[in-house]
Order: structure tokens, then sequence, then C-alpha cells
């Protein structure tokens, strides 16, 4: 898909009114249109980016060749994919010091600042790093947007799974790496990132950080999002230790017939 898909209600006319929410990685762009929960436009755009350092020059190209980023719009979001993350409980948590963190775990890059998403219903703080450049270049276009990372649309989503007395693990795919975020008896319990090349480097990390929480895999209900289906090899392979796995449903209304892809692919944007 590298062409904008749009329910007949959308209206260039009213973008004032509507919500754009984009998810930046390096294995390319998207961005969905909502409004009133329902999902008006939508496109994807793959493309391979060697590193994070020229996201920016690339995002600005793309954003460039579409008009349609210079209408105003209610809101816009840009979700920003990167393993370089940590979770800070709040009571610890020093803005002031936000880029000291990332650098303790990942060492110091030149041309790199930290941002942060505060997590309310856990009252700690998701950190992580960005280039300066590509925040330069996201400044430039829109003169206010939010930057979120793909973990935290992903906790708030996963929130009415939440019960007394279960496990909820939820993995969100990036093609070659994927984030978790772990909850037991409503408690979040761990959030991290990893590099996979193959199923079974996902079946080892997630039966690695169960045994660490002396939770069984049978008790454990798994929830996809991302660059995953059903018939893929990592879903069977989880599925046969955990005690159950499902792919996340949208939150948004759509079309189906309009949007035909998959929209767990899109979950940090619808």
């Amino acid at each position: 898909m590298s062409e904008l898909i749009a329910d007949k209600a959308f209206d260039l006319n009213h973008t004032q009114e509507y919500i754009l929410s984009i998810q930046v990685s390096l294995d390319g762009f998207y961005f969905s249109v909502i409004h009133n929960n329902q999902l008006l436009a939508l496109e994807k755009f793959p493309v391979k980016i060697s590193a994070d350092k020229f996201l920016g020059r690339r995002f600005s190209e793309w954003l460039s060749d579409r008009d349609f980023f210079e209408k105003p719009f209610a809101e816009t979001r840009i979700v920003y994919f990167t393993g370089k993350m940590t979770v800070v409980p709040g009571d610890f948590y020093d803005y002031d010091k936000q880029d000291d963190i990332i650098n303790l775990i990942f060492g110091k890059q030149n041309g790199y600042t930290s941002h942060d998403n505060y997590w309310t219903e856990n009252r700690c703080n998701l950190v992580f790093s960005v280039p300066e450049q590509f925040l330069k270049e996201a400044g430039q276009k829109f003169s206010e947007f939010q930057l979120i990372h793909p973990a935290t649309v992903l906790n708030q989503k996963i929130q009415p799974y939440l019960e007394d007395n279960n496990v909820i693990m939820a993995l969100y795919f990036d093609n070659n790496s994927f984030c978790h975020i772990l909850y037991s008896n409503r408690e979040l319990k761990s959030v991290n990132c990893y590099n996979f090349t193959n199923a079974d480097d996902v079946t080892f990390y997630v039966l690695s950080l169960l045994n660490i929480n002396n939770i069984s895999y049978k008790d454990t209900e798994i929830i996809l999002a991302g660059e995953i289906e059903a018939y893929d090899e990592i879903y069977n392979k989880l599925n046969r230790h955990a005690g159950k796995v499902s792919i996340i449903k949208p939150q948004v209304t759509f079309d189906p017939e309009i949007f035909i892809n998959p929209m767990h692919r899109f979950n940090t944007i619808v």
C-alpha cells in the first residue's frame, strides 16, 4: 500500500476537525486520519532506511511530496518507534535528567535527544531516544505535535484486557524488532524492546521473561499487534506455549470494504 485509501466521508476541506497520526520507523512511514473515532484515511509508504540518523531527511522528503500535509489538523500525533527506551517509576523520575538515563543505558550518542511519555495508568514515564534532526524536520512541518512511542499507545489499548488474577503480555512487532508489555494482576511488571531474526528468538525472549517473573506460560494471555499475522510462525510457536494468543482488535470504526488491510498492523495510529 503506497497510495491514499480514503472513506467517502473524508473531506479535505474539513481537516481542521480531524486527528492526523503518523507512524515513523526505519521500515517506512504511514498515517491515518480519524474523526469521531471513525477511520477516514490511511496510507502506508514502506521504505528501508539504513539508520535512524537519516530519518529526518527521508521524513522531510516524504512530507514534501504530499500537499495533504499542508492542511491544518485538529491534532497531530507522531508515533516514533525505537528500541532505545526504558520505563522509570514516577517517584524516581526527573525530567531534567532524562538524557542521563538514556545515555547510562545505551551509551552517549551525539545528535540525539530524549523524550518522555507519561503513563497515567501506571504513574511512570517511558523515556526514549530521538534523532535531533528528525525533531527539527517535524517541527518545521508541524507547528504543534505530540511525539509518542508505540509502546505508549499499546499500553493504553490493552487496559480493557486487564483483570484481577490474570496475566497479559502485549507484543508489538515492527518487522525485525518487537516491544513487550507485561501485566500480572493489573500490575505493570516489565516493558522492553528486542531485535529478532526468527520465531525462535521471539519465543525465547517471551518464555525467559515469564520464567524470570515466575509466571506460568499457560496462565498467560498474549495479545499481538503490528507486523504479525495469525498464520505466521511466530504466532504458531507462541500459541503452543501460552494459555491464549490473540491479535488485538481495532478500537475505531471503519468500512472493511474500503480498508481491506488488517487493522492490527496500524494499531498505533488507529
